[in-house]
């Protein structure tokens, strides 16, 4: 008897170490699963191995996969390590995160995407910016060079993209300024539609027919352009009126007096009816607060003739004064179109963004790009919700002084910059921006309508020769910024060891308590053989 009762003490003993074991390497057990399967993305094996983890019985396993993974890791090179990776390693590492258990089942985390807005709707795409045609890593664009002075201004932009390397392909379509038919018309639009973007002189309509529309007027209406953008700067040494002048001028594009419904009700009475939307007006007041805000602008005035056209301006007002009330950081004032004239020729310093109706707008661009040298200086952008169309400011078409060798050629470079803003070639045009500024200021190239006696293709080369100047300096500035990359890359480098080293010090810690306390165990107090 007493040797029974020796033995079943000595069982249960041996039973109650044999779970002291059991216990012992599975509160190892999910922390050794972390380690590894980290371990094992370092060192690139296969994660699938991870199904030989051993389980709490299996602890010759256990060394065996220990040895395994710490021969790979000092045979893995650190070149072959991504630094990132390491470091997020090392940061679950150290944390010892663990996952959620629900019974006997572990739930493993999914990822962080949206699966009911991926499945419910697979086909919305968030459209980001308007949409650009690109071609192996180039943008193209049409080209409309129109009449006038249009075309010897296009073949100057030519060139200067061509010295430049800007990677922009143009579509050139001429339209026939006497056709009495809309076809050329028709393929224009359809290829801005296809390009999105679009750089265009003024374009003439001569025919006589009332059937053809301005065609100006017509890509505007067909692409909803229902914004123009003047941003009116003065140059230091440009003469002018005034000095210091910095003025944006947003301009309805698509209503108004424009809106071409005109028809003789009698014999010599011709009416002209002139259309103002709540809806336009009110894309047109949020484009103008909006952009304000998002230029640090303090102030928005509205042009208009209220106190005469009560329905139509009192609706484009009202819509403004609306559209005030959701910027309280912006002040809001308003003046009537002719008083404001006046205002713009005495002062306009006061000004800061103007936002008006079509034919108001027409008016007030001529008279402050007057203000700062003439026609041949400021640009101007049409923007909709889907396509831009880029063109100097006043969109005259200089027929006068065609094939003359005298336009200034510095608005519809200025336009060509604004399209490279557009398109995302931020370096092209700040070196655009900065070779004209150059031009006017330091080497006072000045064509005829600026005072000046050079031609236009001087102000091109030299806008030209700036640019190749800038260029070098940018590769310079490149060159010098590549050596800090490298220099910053070593230190990246020996961060990465001593973060390679961290981990499997981290690594030797935890399986050497491990492998320990099963050794502990195992030689106090040995299971005994039956």
């Amino acid at each position: 008897m007493c040797l029974k009762t020796k033995q079943s003490s000595r069982h249960n003993k041996s039973c109650s170490k044999q779970r002291q074991l059991t216990r012992i390497i599975e509160s190892f057990h999910i922390g050794f699963k972390t380690i590894t399967s980290q371990l094992f993305v370092l060192t690139s094996l296969e994660y699938s191995s991870l199904k030989y983890i051993p389980s709490s019985s299996h602890v010759l396993n256990t060394v065996f996969l220990i040895s395994f993974i710490s021969l790979n890791l000092n045979l893995k090179s650190i070149d072959n390590i991504e630094s990132v990776r390491l470091s997020n390693m090392l940061a679950i590492f150290s944390k010892s995160s663990l996952p959620k258990k629900v019974g006997s089942h572990t739930i493993r985390q999914l990822s962080s995407v949206n699966f009911d807005i991926q499945h419910k709707h697979p086909q919305a795409r968030k459209q980001v910016g308007l949409p650009r045609a690109r071609y192996g890593g180039r943008n193209a664009v049409t080209m409309l060079p129109g009449g006038g002075i249009g075309p010897e201004l296009m073949s100057y932009v030519k060139e200067v993209f061509l010295h430049g390397g800007v990677p922009v392909d143009f579509e050139t379509i001429q339209i026939d300024p006497k056709s009495d038919n809309n076809d050329d018309l028709q393929y224009a639009i359809m290829s801005i539609r296809r390009n999105g973007v679009c750089i265009k002189g003024n374009i003439e309509t001569r025919s006589l027919d009332t059937a053809i529309i301005s065609r100006n007027v017509a890509i505007r209406n067909e692409l909803d352009l229902f914004v123009n953008v003047i941003n009116v700067q003065s140059y230091n040494n440009v003469p002018s009126r005034h000095k210091n002048v910095n003025v944006i001028v947003i301009r309805q594009n698509t209503e108004g007096e424009y809106a071409m419904l005109e028809h003789e009700s009698v014999e010599g009475v011709v009416e002209s009816m002139k259309v103002i939307t709540e809806e336009n007006s009110t894309r047109l007041a949020r484009y103008a607060f909006e952009l304000a805000k998002n230029n640090g602008r303090s102030k928005v005035t509205a042009v208009h003739k209220a106190n005469i056209m009560k329905l139509s301006d009192g609706l484009f007002l009202e819509t403004c004064k609306k559209m005030s009330e959701n910027y309280p950081d912006i002040k809001f004032e308003h003046m009537i179109i002719d008083n404001c004239c006046m205002q713009l020729v005495s002062n306009p310093h006061q000004f800061d963004v103007m936002v008006m109706p079509n034919l108001y707008g027409s008016i007030v661009s001529n008279v402050i790009c007057g203000l700062v040298g003439g026609a041949g200086l400021i640009s101007g952008r049409n923007y909709g919700d889907h396509y831009a169309v880029f063109e100097p400011g006043t969109r005259n078409t200089g027929s006068s002084i065609a094939g003359t060798n005298t336009a200034n050629p510095v608005a519809m470079l200025s336009a060509s910059a604004d399209m490279l803003e557009h398109l995302g070639h931020k370096v092209h045009c700040d070196i655009i921006r900065t070779a004209i500024s150059k031009t006017l200021n330091e080497d006072m190239i000045h064509t005829a309508d600026l005072n000046g006696t050079y031609k236009s293709t001087d102000v091109v080369h030299n806008v030209i020769k700036h640019r190749e100047l800038l260029n070098c300096n940018t590769k310079i500035l490149a060159s010098l910024t590549t050596t800090e990359h490298n220099k910053h890359k070593q230190n990246s480098q020996l961060e990465l060891m001593k973060k390679k080293q961290k981990l499997i010090g981290l690594f030797e810690i935890r399986m050497t308590k491990y492998l320990t306390s099963l050794l502990d165990y195992r030689f106090a107090s040995p299971i005994p053989i039956s």
